[in-house]
């Protein structure tokens, strides 16, 4: 799923000295993580079984983004090796291997092809109250256009296939409050129909659907589902979606006594948003409640490209605004400005491609903003402040009136929005 990003700064403004890292360090930081030792041993004897090179395939979304999970799956004390790969000659579709090891190392003991070409996510959840994990993995396409979640067991050294479910979107976690994970899924819906949420249990041995809602748009896109906070102490369930027409809903549903009842409809915030990526709910400041994101209009001009956008907490009985600032809809950053500038400022965008923050009061500039898309570090004025977000880099030069307090909120509160 889409979160805040940890910032890396090169050059600090705050206290006014200058701190400088080198070029192969940001490029280090700026580059997928290396394997470590086991994981490439896990990786060797995948090659060997197969007699063939492998190609890792990277989970798309999700809080698991490594193609190589080393975790005890049966609770028995070691770890299994499991392996999201391709290779040619085996198919077009994703495989998964599964690993234990040996006195001679990791082998080979159960090679299964999946559901799509790609992983959209995994997961590795105790399902029932037992110790044993299970593994859920969503398979999807280049296009991410459709899905297909796979329950998955291991019995003995073979992995057992338990159950797979066709759907728009889905997340795991425990919505019920027994301590084991459930499945919130949304099913695939047809023309002029709704879309349906449910929540699925494991029951005894089987997944049974427990509770069961309908969305209040026909034709949705589900983009995204969370397991929030309500007021009372209770679980909901937060769901995304766009319609034909561009527009973008959040609908939210609490869980209690076996039902999912709505809390907040699907009309009650929505936002027309025409970018090729989803804008989807956050917990911006990791309280346990989601905040929708919202475009707002102003008194000032901004820059078409720039929007002024907010964060807010809409199905609680006092909504309350977490974040204001503006959104580059084009690279798809969330740039946080402090609450004192909002109806004093206008943005607008230089030949170059940066961004001019300024005050309507006397067109001073608070500060300026040039995003970079390469992972070579740019010539950047001395006083400026480098923040990466993985592969681009965002230069700021703040005004003199700009506060370092101010400079600290905008800096560590950047959204990446893709």
């Amino acid at each position: 799923m889409k979160k805040l990003f940890s910032l890396l700064f090169l050059f600090m403004a705050l206290s006014g000295c200058k701190s400088l890292t080198t070029q192969d360090n940001i490029i280090n930081f700026l580059s997928a993580p290396k394997l470590n030792q086991n994981e490439s041993e896990v990786v060797r004897a995948i090659s060997e079984y197969t007699n063939r090179n492998i190609n890792l395939k990277y989970p798309k979304s999700g809080g698991n983004a490594s193609p190589v999970n080393i975790v005890d799956i049966d609770n028995d004390g070691t770890n299994e090796a499991v392996v999201f790969y391709s290779a040619r000659s085996i198919g077009g579709n994703v495989r998964m291997a599964v690993l234990t090891q040996t006195e001679k190392g990791w082998v080979v003991t159960d090679d299964s092809e999946g559901f799509g070409t790609e992983i959209y996510k995994a997961d590795f959840e105790s399902f029932s109250d037992k110790k044993q994990k299970n593994i859920a993995v969503g398979y999807t396409f280049s296009d991410s256009s459709e899905k297909l979640l796979s329950v998955y067991t291991l019995n003995g050294k073979t992995v057992k296939k338990t159950d797979t479910y066709s759907c728009q979107d889905y997340t795991i976690c425990d919505v019920t409050g027994d301590r084991a994970a459930d499945i919130i899924i949304a099913g695939n819906n047809a023309e002029e129909q709704v879309a349906s949420i449910a929540v699925i249990s494991l029951i005894n041995t089987n997944f049974i659907t427990i509770a069961k809602a309908e969305l209040d748009t026909t034709n949705a896109k589900v983009t995204n589902i969370a397991l929030t906070k309500t007021e009372n102490g209770g679980n909901a369930v937060l769901v995304d979606y766009s319609d034909p027409y561009k527009f973008v809903h959040t609908e939210v549903f609490e869980y209690t006594k076996g039902k999912l009842e709505q809390i907040m409809s699907g009309n009650t915030v929505v936002k027309e948003w025409a970018q090729a990526y989803n804008l989807i709910s956050l917990d911006t400041d990791k309280d346990g409640f989601f905040e929708t994101p919202t475009i707002i209009t102003d008194s000032t001009s901004i820059e078409k490209t720039a929007k002024f956008m907010e964060w807010t907490c809409f199905y609680i009985e006092n909504p309350e605004r977490k974040l204001f600032g503006v959104c580059e809809t084009e690279k798809g950053i969330f740039i946080p400005i402090p609450d004192e500038w909002q109806n004093y400022i206008t943005v607008s965008k230089n030949e170059d491609g940066s961004y001019i923050f300024s005050s309507v009061l006397d067109s001073s500039a608070l500060l300026t903003m040039t995003v970079y898309t390469s992972r070579v570090p740019p010539d950047i004025d001395s006083g400026a402040v480098l923040v990466s977000i993985g592969t681009m880099q965002i230069a700021f030069t703040f005004g003199e009136n700009t506060s370092p307090e101010q400079i600290k909120y905008i800096t560590e509160n950047i959204i990446y929005l893709k």
